[in-house]
């Protein structure tokens, strides 16, 4: 009852009087190790858990829990040979391989801070042999791409920045059109309607599943893997931007202040902010919009989740020319400029998937140091989410401005418009 409600240390007495009465139970280790590992004290964790895999040592997901408390000490040998173990063991192969590549990226990260940069490519080529998904690919072929860049090697740069974006890109060999997906920019929305005009419609429709877990799938081929179609002037490129400012307040509020407890990207970058600030984790209280915007101004992109990475970084950095840059702030004209230019036509329900609702409520006071419970009254109060302007200071636009300067500039040309409040 005290864990549930995260009152951690009452229960670790708990616990621990269980095991000073049996000091080999298995479920108050197991717990301990646990509570240990949500307050970020990793030794401790580790002690639990070295004690629960010598009393049950065919367990795979007591070795799982100890290779990632021994990767968040930066114990790399130690967490590969716990990973290594699971694997042994036949069972969770997918979680140890994850796990095995994790620390190996993390190796990589470490060893590029000490401006190691042969060992870290070493290490970051020795994760893209373990099997795993596109999505960790991409993260590691972007951080090969910074090393190489920093090297001056722009060939082997270009060749790791093209596999770390392009599968990224949906494919409707059908219609002979290829969508850029930004996160935030409607790209739920565009992703649905590229796959319902497809060959894959009526499987994606019996499928039941998110749009986003179904393209992901291995046997749905719409994922771009060749970037030559990039160059196909048979085929119709577009992608949608989108207002800078107004797409870090609709993250932040999407993501972080409206559920109680954070999706898993959203809930690393919450303890990574934490971390930063030296303070103990309260993952409930979460973060300010300004600790957001402080955060992601002080972080290096390839670090950045895709959520608010600056939009440029899915653009090939140029390198990709595009038939239709489509504006966020103007869906209507996208779906008429769509329907006349391309095969895919847009259907007249377009607006019926899920928007977000603002409140054209006026705040008297900026919100940008409310946390998301605060926030959480407000938006019931007003009926609809606070609109961008009222979360942003003159520092905190200063800030965004710096950070996404790429982003500004591209949408201030295409869209003839300059970014301002």
């Amino acid at each position: 009852m005290y864990s549930q409600q995260n009152r951690l240390e009452e229960a670790t007495s708990e616990y621990e009087q269980v095991l000073f009465l049996n000091p080999n139970h298995l479920a108050a280790l197991n717990q301990l190790g646990g509570i240990k590992k949500k307050m970020q004290k990793y030794q401790e964790a580790e002690t639990y858990y070295q004690r629960l895999a010598k009393l049950n040592p065919k367990n795979p997901g007591v070795r799982l829990e100890l290779g990632d408390v021994l990767t968040k000490q930066k114990k790399w040998e130690e967490a590969t040979k716990a990973y290594h173990q699971v694997i042994d063991l036949k069972h969770k192969l997918s979680e140890a391989y994850l796990g095995l590549a994790n620390v190996l990226m993390l190796k990589g990260d470490s060893l590029q801070q000490q401006e190691k940069s042969s060992e870290a490519i070493a290490s970051y080529n020795q994760a893209l042999d373990i099997p795993t998904n596109i999505h960790i690919e991409k993260q590691i072929h972007s951080k090969l791409m910074s090393i190489y860049l920093k090297e001056g090697k722009l060939e082997e740069a270009e060749l790791s920045y093209q596999k770390s974006i392009i599968n990224r890109y949906l494919i409707n060999h059908k219609l002979k059109i290829i969508y850029c997906p930004i996160p935030k920019n409607a790209c739920t929305m565009f992703n649905t309607i590229m796959v319902e005009h497809s060959d894959y419609a009526q499987q994606y429709k019996e499928s039941s599943q998110d749009i986003h877990e179904y393209i992901g799938r291995l046997e749905v081929e719409m994922r771009l893997t060749d970037p030559s179609y990039m160059q196909n002037p048979d085929y119709f490129k577009f992608v949608i931007l989108r207002n800078p400012f107004k797409r870090l307040v609709s993250a932040y509020l999407n993501l972080i202040v409206k559920r109680a407890k954070p999706i898993s990207f959203a809930y690393k970058l919450v303890m990574d902010v934490y971390r930063d600030l030296g303070m103990e984790p309260d993952i409930y209280k979460s973060i300010t919009f300004s600790q957001f915007i402080n955060y992601l101004a002080n972080t290096d992109n390839d670090r950045l989740n895709a959520h608010w990475r600056p939009q440029y970084t899915f653009l090939c950095l140029g390198r990709f020319q595009f038939d239709y840059i489509g504006q966020f702030e103007n869906l209507n004209r996208v779906k008429k400029d769509l329907n006349q230019k391309s095969q895919l036509k847009i259907p007249e329900n377009i607006f019926e998937y899920k928007r977000t609702n603002y409140s054209n409520y006026k705040f008297e006071n900026k919100l940008h140091k409310k946390h998301p419970d605060e926030l959480r009254k407000l938006i019931k109060k007003v009926g609809g989410f606070p609109k961008y302007e009222f979360f942003y200071t003159p520092e905190l636009e200063g800030m965004v401005r710096e950070k996404y300067i790429e982003d500004i500039k591209i949408y201030e040309r295409e869209f003839n418009q300059v970014v301002e409040f």
